[in-house]
């Protein structure tokens, strides 16, 4: 089979940091090429030369037979070397023929726009993805995560990508919105197309990949057919040691003090009439698909938005937050879902986030003034205890890996001591050896007394992590599980009505 898209030796350095050293990989016509890497191995410096974001310091980019020492982007574009970011980078305040359609007519230098055309070849494109429940008409930011990236992917399709990059592309989308996705993505590629995918989720490379690519601290590791491993093999290939042995072996709490009681707390729209408790010590899992209110609830527990009716009591006492900075003081901490708007600010620095939500620590007794030798100590004390993996403190903290920024997240609010910790898909976009360290550290909080409401849409990482689970569907709570008496199938069955995922899988 013919290669479509090359490198041969490229290399990257970031000041002190070799992104990439020598790395060299090949693309394959009508092929799902897997590339995983732990976080800030390289897989994202290689993306941005491949779309002439940035330019290698040496090497060379072979496309169709044809050798560059570096793309722009518009080359990258006119070429069809398409990326779909995590973010997806679309207008949300632009409809989503506008969003599929604009790159071509700024290709196209036209000032006029035939919107007929537009709509029409919209409905097509939709409708080829069966994703036609999508309007044309309808503005990004009305819809749902899981569609915003299917409007992604098919704003790629409608630039007639030859090679499509898609980076973590099930993130957002439920079982069967994935089911979906990959049926089209192998269509995609019994039509021609080449599809890399980068992904953390491992069976997903089992499941679409013919080949893979492992890059380990910026160099290529090797590419083997799929067929000739197993995960084992791969995670050692990715990590350079047996994973398994990292595992958390959870010990089930035991506790019988109830910190938290919610009492038939509803949202109109939301959810509704939910009922639970948390007891010290203890980690229950909250999992539910898209769109079941599992966030929604967080974001009323910590007084972001309001609730319409019910109670909560924490350690007995009747609260109601007015808004998370008081949530925050009473012990109530919540790690955002999304952590690159929500939970960082990304052009500050490491310092300036960690501080951001510990200025009683760092404050000058006398004067009331910030230290910035307090300021100092304190974030090298999260760097030394969260293994935060960073060249300064004062670096910007978007120039850390996602695990990186994650643990970032985590310091900021745990060092606050809390008694209660609410994370929100806290490994989301990890790698797997970031990913085990934070199933780990929340095992370790709750053995020494903080509770901790693990929220997630996936079924292994509550039944490795939790004490009991909460299932959560339409808004509301539908099962209350133990987990050591719960199974991966059961659990599924119970979230999405099917077990059709992993058994295909």
């Amino acid at each position: 089979m013919q290669v479509i898209l090359e490198t041969k030796n490229i290399s990257k350095r970031f000041g002190g940091v070799q992104a990439l050293k020598n790395f060299s990989f090949a693309v394959l016509q009508e092929e799902i090429h897997g590339l995983v890497g732990e976080n800030g191995a390289g897989k994202s410096t290689l993306v941005k030369i491949l779309t002439g974001v940035i330019k290698p310091d040496s090497g060379s980019i072979i496309f169709n037979g044809q050798t560059y020492s570096y793309l722009t982007p518009l080359q990258a574009l006119k070429m069809g070397i398409q990326v779909v970011h995590q973010d997806f980078s679309l207008f949300p305040n632009l409809t989503v023929a506008e969003n599929i359609f604009s790159p071509n007519y700024s290709l196209r230098f036209s000032p006029f726009v035939k919107w007929k055309k537009v709509m029409k070849d919209t409905h097509n494109i939709l409708s080829k993805l069966g994703i036609d429940h999508i309007s044309p008409n309808a503005y990004v930011e009305s819809l749902s995560v899981g569609d915003r990236q299917l409007v992604a992917i098919a704003r790629a399709v409608a630039l007639e990508a030859r090679v499509l990059i898609l980076d973590e592309p099930t993130s957002a989308l439920t079982y069967k919105e994935i089911t979906r996705l990959f049926e089209f993505l192998k269509q995609l590629k019994n039509r021609g197309m080449s599809i890399i995918i980068i992904t953390h989720k491992l069976d997903e490379i089992f499941k679409l990949a013919n080949r893979v690519t492992v890059i380990r601290d910026g160099e290529g590791v090797g590419t083997f057919n799929i067929a000739d491993l197993t995960r084992a093999d791969l995670e050692y290939l990715m990590t350079g040691h047996k994973v398994a042995g990292l595992e958390t072996q959870p010990g089930r709490g035991k506790g019988t003090e109830i910190i938290m009681q919610i009492e038939g707390l509803s949202k109109k729209g939301q959810f509704e009439n939910v009922t639970f408790n948390i007891r010290k010590g203890e980690i229950v899992g909250l999992i539910g698909p898209l769109g079941s209110g599992r966030t929604e609830l967080a974001l009323a527990l910590i007084g972001v938005t309001a609730f319409d009716r019910g109670n909560i009591f924490l350690e007995g006492k009747k609260v109601r937050f007015k808004s998370p900075a008081e949530a925050l003081n009473a012990g109530v901490v919540y790690c955002p879902e999304d952590r690159l708007s929500a939970g960082l600010f990304l052009d500050y620095s490491l310092l300036s986030n960690v501080v951001s939500t510990n200025f009683h620590a760092v404050r000058n007794p006398v004067w009331r003034l910030l230290s910035k030798y307090k300021m100092v100590i304190l974030t090298k004390k999260a760097v030394e205890d969260f293994q935060i993996k960073t060249g300064s403190i004062f670096s910007p903290v978007k120039t850390l890996s996602g695990g990186n920024q994650q643990k970032v997240v985590l310091s900021k609010y745990l060092l606050r001591s809390p008694k209660i910790l609410i994370v929100d898909k806290p490994t989301f976009g990890i790698d797997i050896k970031t990913k085990t360290y934070i199933h780990s550290l929340l095992r370790s909080l709750a053995q020494q007394g903080v509770s901790v409401l693990l929220i997630s849409d996936e079924a292994p990482e509550v039944l490795r992590c939790a004490d009991r689970i909460l299932v959560m569907r339409s808004g509301k709570i539908i099962a209350e599980l133990e987990a050591d008496k719960t199974d991966e199938g059961t659990l599924n069955e119970l979230v999405y009505g099917e077990r059709q995922y992993l058994e295909q899988a």
